[in-house]
């Protein structure tokens, strides 16, 4: 391992947790410890890889394979969604506006829906997963918009983000909107 690390100059190490036992993963660790190595580990049954670089932080989440949201049935559903649930908006809107901070943003909101520029539900702004090419449009809410962000940790938002990926269905989206519909006239992806 040490000659593979010197001959292809590599600074990161991503260990299968299926192929090898925890025990050989932490001989293995230790031994490059003098290493400038960052370790990674890839649990079995899993699309995501978890590691820190540091004992002070939760480390970084990488998407492995396919996601249920990467889908093309899905990607299909999802903008078949956005435009007709834009499409209900604006119909319920001389009701809905009485509901919402920002009635012009509302409106701007659904034609960027429409046109593609933006979907109902995205990821947060913020999120490493938008680092990951996941060609997820940027959403007017996000999974954490039923909670209060400023409760949140960035750890607790990652989760929802990779969660939301992970499980995605069109339901997921409508039980969102439907209750954040006070949300839907904020800038996207906030």
């Amino acid at each position: 391992m040490q000659d593979i690390i010197e001959i292809y100059d590599l600074n990161e190490i991503i260990f299968c947790s299926k192929d090898l036992s925890s025990a050989e993963i932490i001989r293995q660790m230790s031994s490059l410890n003098d290493k400038q190595v960052d370790f990674k580990i890839a649990p079995p049954e899993s699309l995501y890889i978890i590691g820190s670089n540091s004992i002070e932080s939760s480390g970084e989440y990488y998407i492995i394979g396919s996601d249920t949201i990467l889908k093309p049935v899905n990607q299909r559903n999802k903008r078949i969604f956005d435009w007709i649930f834009g499409l209900s908006l604006l119909i319920m809107s001389p009701i809905l506006i009485w509901f919402l901070k920002n009635k012009a943003q509302f409106f701007a909101n659904i034609f960027a829906v429409w046109s593609g520029q933006i979907s109902w539900v995205g990821f947060d702004l913020d999120s490493s997963l938008n680092n990951q090419n996941l060609k997820i449009k940027r959403g007017v809410l996000s999974p954490s918009s039923r909670y209060q962000k400023s409760e949140l940790k960035q750890e607790t938002i990652e989760k929802l983000n990779f969660d939301y990926v992970r499980n995605y269905s069109v339901l997921t989206d409508l039980e969102l909107v439907l209750n954040n519909i006070d949300k839907l006239g904020g800038s996207p992806s906030t």
